[in-house]
Parts: structure tokens; sequence; C-alpha cells
């Protein structure tokens, strides 16, 4: 076909008008691109002997229908038809014939970006004509090139509002056509375009940019001759501060880099001008309504160019490093600091590993890179604020840490272990949880340590120069500054020489910008700091400022100085008062003392005069602070609370001497000083003098003789002055924290003594507890309602104590049970002088606690549990129980009874919200005392039948207990049926808690062969055990008949899945030791067939229960053998009736 369609070209052509035009344009185009693809690959063609000639006679006459008659048709699709084939057809003309016709192609193809609004195929073509023009070396493209650059430009300069695949790859064509007019005429190409750099106009100089990057990419051997030439043509569009120049600059500077034009002489502008869009802030990045997304931003481009120019083109390295160092201290720089530090990072490890000589830094043979001193204080400056600028922090150190041969040879040991902490330290926080002080104090000791490890005057002198040289950089970046400061004070600690101490101390209040109130805490730091090796000539310098001070505000006008004005004046003596405070804060303990009088109170009562009242704000704040830290430094210097040792050094086993009250006065008076006690001086204090006085023994007996009256009124007085000392310094510290919180603190003191074996020892703790608690009441200030959180914890330590053995000591608990209950009052927000009635009720109970006698203790003990059911909030009703708990296991029998009291009157009370409130959380944790066992109660328990109440739910997670008939934790169970509305609730929960998990767990045996154990699970176990107890209560009976189909069904289940079922590890030991006194059993079939009887006994079925037993059916029922025929046997006919149910 195709031999038949060149062999008469133009007859085909013709005939094909114009129906099948476009299809043979088409046809045509694909066959001059099928034959340049065979030309190109001869070496792989059937045929190698075909050539390009072969075709040009016969494209020649296509050529001439083509671009002579069908380029002129009107039809838009056929010119862009014919436009697409022109350009494959050049390469296959005859050079001669395509000479010929270059002077009227070229142009008919430029013109038709005129009639094209699309014109990706025009430029496609062109650059093809263009590349078989320059093969063949045509003269006549010469002739046309300014023609040609011209249009081009024009295109590249058209703005893109199209993101339409065809307009951008008509942006590549065109630039292919500018390489090709690069690779022959490279002189005019720049000739025409660098002066097009020089306009205002930003499409222009946008696409002159950018044809200047794709040149220098395309055509970089032809480009190399004009290296310096086309770096000085970058002047003026380096100035520019439109954002799409700047981005177009930086991508040509981009291109320069890879090709070594930044080698040249000019490169460090290029370079700089990099790191200066680095630094740009991100605010001010994009224009306002650009459409510019962040990460085509200036700076971010600027960013990554940098990075990837500094890690990816090897011959940027001898460029850059250490070029780039100089770009670290300059402040307008500042912004760029993360991506500086970071490329500096890869450069020096790829100095490192090509040698110490590569690495290492001649600083005197590049007199514009900063000095080692100064690249220390830079980087240490800017980690204070680490998250600032992309995580500058990380980055600087990172580059500190890899800089250290170049800082100081002896730093590298040090450094490779404290660096990585600090960056661990930051890697472990965000911005959000770091703490600022904290992160400070640890560059701080990073400083002082490197100090440390150089132990050199000259090196530690010069850095604090460079330092102070420094300060001014961050005027505008106070927490920068301040930090700087310390830094200064730190470095200056650490040097030798107290002449440059002075000269630096001199300059730093000489230079202070004191209208910055923020600056004032950074100078004070860094003088006491300085102090603490420099005492002498701190104080020396700050007199000698302030005489100096003092003394041109005396000349006046006169004076060559120029005289403060008033507000600037009361900041700076702001500033000298505050140098002082830090001064004393810091400064050695040993020399303190000294000082503060003479030196230091007596230069800040100097450099004021105005009355308080009149004072400048800022200046009494300032003298406020100062004071406060002069007191703190005399507080820890002078011995803490010395009385202590006097307090100590009593006998412990007599009170002889006023001493121990006089001690104790002493305390009360400093511990009410300022600042306060930390908290563990405070409990130190506190256990020290009750120690001293609760050990004491009992008070001696009043004797008959004249002498030992005396006597005996002598200690009366004594140890009541004595008891009164420590009182009021119980409530000098509780008067420092007036909340429920401070109030549990001093009770949590006094409780082991309130809970002691001995009886004189809870006597003296609970008269003690009494009067604070009265002191907490009658100097308490609610300004709002807030929760009294810990009422139950308090009043669950103090009422058991109702029956303590003591009468004094009921008396006290009551008084201490009544102060509490209005104590919750007042927070519920009644009045001082609120009468509570049911308050009230507390004061005539004590009458009837003087006699201990066990039926009035156990009236008196349940009428005070139902006062406190009365007022105890709901929400502290748990935490009283808890408490109580405790008290089952307390030393004082008489107070654990109590407890047991209490809390069956508090579950008669408040059983119903209990179970409300603790049903869903059943398996919270259970009180430790909650599976201990105590001795027989005695008879006054006894009488009672409803002596155990109060059990808590969580005991059924935490497993039975041994089920001795003195347990009480089974007696607490059985006090569950007191109440048939509870008890029912009771049941139906333990039935719950029976099925919420499988009876038994399997585990394996080691032996091999046999069958693996099965091991009871606990949850079933222990409900099965309490259900057992709270239906062997009488009391239980209507809730069993209520739920008596339930119970049996559920507890026949129980006795068939447990059969053979072991008991867990943990409690077998326990079931041993208890074998001998427990009437039941915790095995679990045993206790599942002892709850299963006891609920047929509650239940009225004594006579099928006899019946059983008499026929060894029970028996049966227990054994894995005989378990299916002891269920069988006892079933049959009435039997069974009578069995399922009464």
């Amino acid at each position: 076909m195709w031999n038949w369609g060149l062999s008469s070209p133009g007859v085909v052509l013709e005939s094909a008008w114009p129906v099948f035009s476009p299809w043979a344009v088409a046809a045509l185009q694909r066959f001059s691109e099928s034959a340049l693809e065979y030309l190109a690959n001869l070496d792989q063609a059937p045929d190698p002997t075909v050539r390009k000639d072969t075709f040009a006679a016969d494209l020649s006459s296509a050529y001439d229908i083509l671009f002579h008659h069908w380029l002129q048709s009107r039809e838009a699709k056929l010119r862009l038809a014919v436009v697409e084939a022109l350009g494959p057809m050049s390469h296959l003309l005859p050079g001669d014939k395509l000479e010929e016709q270059l002077p009227k192609l070229l142009p008919g193809v430029l013109a038709l970006y005129k009639k094209h609004a699309e014109a990706f195929h025009v430029s496609k073509s062109l650059g093809q004509i263009l590349e078989a023009a320059v093969s063949v070396g045509s003269r006549t493209l010469e002739v046309q090139l300014d023609t040609l650059l011209a249009t081009l430009h024009a295109q590249i300069c058209v703005p893109v509002e199209s993101s339409s695949p065809l307009v951008q790859s008509n942006q590549k064509e065109v630039l292919r056509c500018f390489t090709v007019l690069a690779c022959c005429s490279p002189d005019r190409l720049l000739a025409f375009l660098l002066p097009k750099l020089d306009t205002n106009n930003e499409r222009l100089r946008v696409g002159s940019l950018q044809i200047l990057r794709h040149v220098i990419n395309s055509a970089a051997a032809q480009m190399e001759a004009n290296k310096p030439f086309i770096l000085s043509s970058m002047r003026l569009p380096l100035l520019d501060t439109n954002n799409k120049v700047k981005r177009a600059v930086v991508q040509v500077i981009s291109a320069m880099a890879h090709h070594g034009y930044l080698e040249q002489p000019g490169g460090e502008a290029m370079i700089e001008y990099i790191v200066q869009q680095c630094a740009l802030p991100p605010e001010q990045e994009l224009d306002p309504g650009s459409a510019d997304a962040p990460a085509d931003s200036v700076r971010a481009v600027s960013v990554r160019t940098l990075y990837l120019v500094s890690t990816t083109v090897d011959r940027m390295s001898d460029v850059l490093w250490p070029h780039l160092l100089q770009f670290l201290t300059p402040v307008r720089f500042t912004g760029a600091l993360t991506p500086l530090c970071r490329s500096l990072v890869h450069l020096a490890l790829k100095r490192q590993e090509a040698g110490a000589d590569a690495f290492l830094i001649q600083f005197d043979a590049h007199v514009n890179l900063p000095s080692p001193y100064a690249i220390t204080t830079r980087l240490l400056a800017v980690s204070c604020n680490p998250y600032l600028g992309d995580g500058r922090g990380v980055a600087s150190l990172r580059l500190l840490h890899v800089l250290h041969p170049n800082i100081h040879p002896l730093l590298g040991q040090y450094w490779e272990s404290a660096v990585p902490l600090l960056l661990k330290h930051l890697d472990e926080h965000t911005e959000e949880t770091l703490s600022p002080k904290e992160w400070e104090a640890r560059l701080l000791m990073f400083l002082q340590d490197t100090l440390a490890v150089v132990s050199d005057n000259t090196w530690i002198c010069q850095l604090s120069l460079e330092m102070c040289k420094q300060l001014p950089c961050y005027n505008g970046a106070p927490r920068e500054k301040n930090f700087l400061y310390k830094c200064i004070g730190a470095t200056l600690r650490a040097a030798s020489s107290r002449e440059v101490v002075r000269k630096h101390l001199r300059e730093l209040l000489e230079t202070a910008r004191y209208q910055e109130e923020a600056e004032h805490e950074g100078l004070a730091c860094c003088f006491g700091i300085c102090a603490d090796s420099h005492l002498e000539d701190t104080l020396a310098q700050l007199e000698d400022f302030v005489r100096s001070d003092m003394s041109r505000k005396s000349i006046g006008i006169f004076n060559i100085f120029k005289d403060r004005s008033e507000s600037e004046a009361d900041r700076v003596r702001s500033a000298l008062v505050l140098c002082y405070g830090h001064v004393a804060s810091q400064a050695p303990r040993e020399l303190l003392l000294a000082k503060v009088e003479s030196d230091i109170l007596r230069n800040m009562f100097q450099v004021f005069s105005t009355k308080v009242g009149t004072m400048d704000p800022t200046l009494k704040q300032c003298l406020v602070q100062g004071l406060c830290m002069v007191s703190q430094a005399i507080h820890t210097t002078l011995p803490r609370l010395p009385p202590q040792e006097f307090i100590r050094a009593e006998p412990p086993d007599s009170l002889r001497t006023p001493i121990r009250n006089t001690a104790m006065l002493t305390c009360a008076c400093l511990v009410s000083l300022e600042p306060a006690l930390e908290e563990q001086a405070q409990a130190d204090v506190v256990h020290g003098c009750l120690h001293s006085v609760m050990a004491l023994p009992p008070e001696p007996q009043e004797e008959g003789s004249p002498r030992g009256l005396a006597a005996w009124l002598c200690f009366q007085l004594l140890y009541l002055d004595t008891m009164r000392a420590l009182e009021n310094l119980l409530t000098s510290l509780l008067r420092r924290n007036m909340t429920p919180q401070g109030l549990q603190v001093m009770v949590e003191h006094l409780s082991p003594w309130i809970k002691s074996p001995r009886a004189h020892e809870r006597a003296r703790a609970l008269t003690l507890s009494a009067s604070l608690l009265r002191y907490f009441l009658e100097h308490l200030r609610v300004s709002a309602l807030v929760p009294f959180h810990n009422l139950g914890l308090l009043v669950g330590l103090f009422s058991p104590r109702c029956a303590d053995l003591w009468p004094a000591s009921r008396q006290e608990a009551v008084d201490c049970v009544h102060s509490l209950l209005y104590l919750q009052l007042a927070y519920e927000g009644f009045s001082r002088d609120h009468q509570d009635d049911v308050a009230e009720q507390l004061p005539p109970l004590k009458d009837g606690l003087v006699h201990p006698d066990p039926a009035t203790l156990f009236h008196s003990c349940h009428s005070i549990a139902q006062i406190i059911a009365k007022r105890l909030p709901p929400d502290q009703l748990i935490s009283l129980l808890l408490t109580m708990f405790e008290g089952l296991g307390d030393p004082d029998k008489n107070c654990s009874r109590a407890a047991t009291v209490m809390i069956n009157c508090l579950l008669q009370e408040r059983g119903s919200a209990l179970l409300e409130k603790l049903g869903p959380e059943v398996r919270s944790p259970p009180s430790a005392q909650l599976g201990l066992s105590l001795s027989p109660p005695g008879p006054w328990l006894r009488g009672q039948r409803q002596s155990g109440l109060g059990v808590p739910w969580s005991v059924v997670a935490q497993g039975p207990s041994p089920p001795s008939c003195f347990s009480h934790t089974c007696a607490l169970w059985r006090a569950l049926a007191v109440e048939p509305s509870l008890s029912a609730q009771v049941l139906r929960l333990l039935l719950d808690k029976m099925s919420k998990d499988v009876p038994f767990k399997e585990s394996r045996t080691f032996l091999p062969g046999t069958a693996p154990d099965r091991v009871a699970t606990l949850l079933p176990l222990a409900a099965t055990c309490a259900l057992r107890e709270v239906v062997s209560a009488p009391a239980s009976a209507p809730a069993v008949l209520e739920l008596y189909p339930q119970l049996f069904a559920a507890l026949l289940l129980r006795v068939s899945s447990t059969v053979g079922v072991q008991l867990p590890r943990n409690l077998q030991a326990k079931e041993r030791r208890g074998a001998g006194t427990a009437p039941g059993s915790l095995e679990p079939c045993s206790s599942a067939v002892d709850a299963l009887r006891a609920v047929l006994l509650r239940a009225g079925s004594e006579d099928v229960e006899q019946c059983v037993e008499l026929e060894g059916g029970w028996a049966l029922i227990s054994a894995s053998a005989g378990h299916e025929e002891g269920v069988t046997r006892h079933a049959p006919g009435k039997r069974l009736q009578r069995w399922q149910g009464p």
C-alpha cells in the first residue's frame, strides 16, 4: 500500500481531498515516524541497505501538496494534522530541499501559533523541523533565528492558567526548541535571553529564567564558556521580591549547582540567595490570595534545593564546606538555621569519611567563617527554644555534636555521650510537654560540664567574650537572650581570670536594655550564676554601678552623661534589686551570711528611696522578689529547725523539763514563716514531735503525800503545756493548708497513734485530732461549694473508736465525728451558726459511752452509725465502709466489734443505695481485711444475731475465705439476710455471678497419658460459698421461697459441673489450715452440695433433705462414680415433687 501511495503521491493526496485528507495526512505522518525509527535501528533491521534518500523523492512531492495546499486549509483539524506530519517528514526530505523550503516553512509554522490556541502540535513539529535543519547544517536558520527566539519566548511567557496536559506538554516542546537553538547558536540565544532578565515585567522575567534553567541543563557543554556572563546577568533577578520570580531564580541556581556555575566567581552570591530564601518567615512566604501550595512556597523550594544540592551533588561539597558555616551567626539567617544545620551535618559527615585533614577547618585561612566560640554560642543559644523553626534545637545540637573536633579537641568523648541524651529528651517530648525551665537547666549543665572538660581559661574567656558580643543579636528574641545571659554567667563562673570577670560584668551592666523588663531576669540570673564562684567581684561590680548611677543622678544636667528619667531609673533599680536577689540565691552558703547585711541588703535598700505606696509596680515586684530570694537563701543557709535536735535529744521515757515544750513552740513559730517548708521537711518535724510526746509513758497516778501531790501537779502542768505546744505546732501547719487534703495529711500523721495498741497513746492522739478538727471547723472559709472528698475516710477512722477501752477516748471520738459532720454541712453551704438536728443527736450519746457495759456500748454505736448514715453523702459510703472493714482487725477488740455493729447499721440504713451503686462494680479490688479471720466473738457479740452486716460486693471478685463460724466475712454475708428485700437482691446478684464464668478450667499435666486437671474458677466458687452463708441465715427464708426455682436449678447444675473439680492451689493451703475449725468446706462440689442442702432446709423441705441423707444420696451426688445414680435414685415419685419445691 505504501509503495502504491508513494509511487503517485500527488494523485493519491489530491484524490483524498477532501473526504480522506485527515486520514491520508495521518498515515503519511505515521509512515515518516516509522521510517525514522527504522533508520535509527538499522543494526536490527531486516534490510540494512535502506537509506534516508530512499524516500526523499516521493516525500518531496507529498511535502509540496501538504505545505502549499493543505496547510492553507480553513479546517483547523486539517491544518494541525498537516503540521504534525511536517515535523517527522522534514527529517526525510533531501537536505537541499529542506534548505530551500526553510525560509517558507518556518514562518508558515510560526504563523500557526496565532491561528490555534492549542499550540502543542505546532511546537512539537517546530522542534522536529529545527532538529532537521540543524542536522543538515542549514544556514537559513541563522536568518530566521531572531524571529524564532521572539516567538518561542512569547510562548514561554504566556501565563499558564490551565492544568491541561497539552498545555504543560507545549511548554516542554517549546523548551526543547530552545535546546536545539542553544546547541547551534548559544551566543545569539544568550544575547537575546539575558537582557530579558533585566526587565521588571514578571512574566518576561519568569519565562526567561525558565528558559535559562532549561538550557543550562540541556546544553551544558555549549553554555560552559558563558558561565561568567550568565552569573553576572543574575544580579537584578536576585533583587526581585516577587515570589514567582524568586521560585524561578531558586530553580536556576539549582541547575547551576549541578553544572559547576557556583564554583565560579559570583557563585557565593547564589548560595547566599538560597540561604536567604530559607530564612523567610513562614507567614510571609505567600502573597495574600496566592494559590501556591505551601509545599511550593519559596521557602519550601529553597529548603529542598539546599538539602539536595548538599547531599546529592558531589562537586558542591568543596563549595559548600565550610562556606555554609558563615551563615550560622548572622541574625537575618536565623530562620534558615534548621536547613543549614542539616546540610552542614551531612557535609561534615562526608568530610569525616574523607579523613581528619579534610574535616578540620582552618579558621585562620577562612576569614569570613565564624570562630569556634561563635559557632558554639550561636548553636547553644538557639537550642533553648528547640521546637521553633522546624525543630532547630535538634538540628543545632546535631551539628554541634558533629563539629566537636573543630570546637575543641578534648570534647569528643563527653559530647559523644551528652548530646545524644539531650536529643533523646527532645524526642520524648513535644512543644506542649517540654518544660522550658527543665530544658534550660539541662543545657546549662551541658555547658558547665563542657567547660569543665576543656578546663582552659584562655578558651573559656574567649567563649565568654563571644557570648557578650552576640547578646545584641537577640534583642528581638527575649527567651534566647535571657538564656544567653545565663550561659554568660555559667562561663564566667568557670573562668579563673578575675579581671575578665569584672570587665564583662561591668559591660553587661552598662549595656543592658533596662527598658525591657524581660531582660531583667536574664541579667540577674547571669550575676547570680557568676556569684557562685566570684561572689566578691560580683558584689563589687554591682556596688560600683550603684554608686556611679547614683552619682550621675545627683550631678544633674551638668554631668557629661545624660540624666535618666525617673521611669528609666526605676527600671535600672528593678534590675539591680533582682541581681542582688539572684546573687544571694546562688552565692556559696559558707560566704553568704557574712555578706548579706553589709553588701546585699544595704545596697538593695540603697537603690530606691521611694515610699512603697508610690513605688513603680515593676520596682515593687522586683523588690519583693529579690527580698524573697534573699530570705530563702538565708533560710537554707541556717541550720534547718535546730529545735528539732533538742526534741530528739530529750529522753523518750520521761518528761522532766520544759525543753520539749519550748522547742515545739519555737518550731511552731518557724513553720509559720515564709517560705513554707517543703512537704518532706514538714513531715519530719511532725513525726519527730509526735514521737517525742505520744510515746511518753502514761501519766503517773496522783499520790496522797504532799510531796507526791506537788510532784504530780508539776508533771500535770508540764504535760499539759507540752500537749498544748504540740497542738499549737500542728495547727500552725494546718493553717497553711486549710483544705480537705491538708486536714487529711495531718490526720495521716496521727493515724498510727490513733490505732496504737497502747490505750494512752490512742487517747492522746484522739485528743489532738479533736482539737485539730475543731480548729479546722472554726477557721474554715468556704467561698465555693466543693466536695468534702475524704469525709468517708475520716469518719471511718474515728467512729469505731467510740467503743475504745478508755472512756476518754470514746468521748473524743464522738467529738471528732461531730466536727466532721458539721464540716460536711459547711462544705454544702450551710452557715457556721447552723444547728443540725441530726448532728446534734451525737453529744447526748457521750453519756452512754462512760460505762463499759456491752449492751450500752452496742446501743450507742448503733445510734452513732444511724446518725452517720443519715448525713453521709452517697459518694462517701464506699470509702466509709472500706475504712471500717480495715477496722475489723483493730488491736482493740471493742473497736473491731464496734466496726462490725456500725457496718451492720449502715447496710440496714443505706443497703439499697449501696446495691445500686456497687452492682456494676462488683469486680472492683476488695479491701485487704476481707479475708481476715478473727478470734471468736464474746458474749456481747454472740447475743446479737445480726452482728456481721456489711460485706462489700467486691468480696465475690476476691474469692472465698475459710467459712469459719467465727469468720467476719461469713458473718457479714449472713447479715445480708436481715432485710428480705435486700437479701433477695443479694441472691439474684450471686446467681448472676455464678453464671458469669465457666465452673472450671483444665490445666495440662506434665505426665504423659494422664487426663488434665480440672481447677475451679474463683468467681463462681466465691459466689457459691457466699450464697451458702446467706441462705444459712433464718431471716433469708422469704427470699429463698421467692427464688426457689432459680436457686434449686442453679445449685443442682453447679453440683453436677463441679464433681471431681479441684481447688486452686492458692486456696488449697487455706482449706487445709481451716479444716480443723470449719463446719463447711471450700471444696467446689462440697460447697455446692452444702448450699443446695441449705436452700432445701430454708425452703421448708427438711424431710427431703433428711431422706436423701438417710439413703446416702448426698455422698453419691458428690462422688464422680455415683453422681448420676445419686441424682436419679432420689428423684422418683413424690420425693421429686417435694424436691422441686415446697
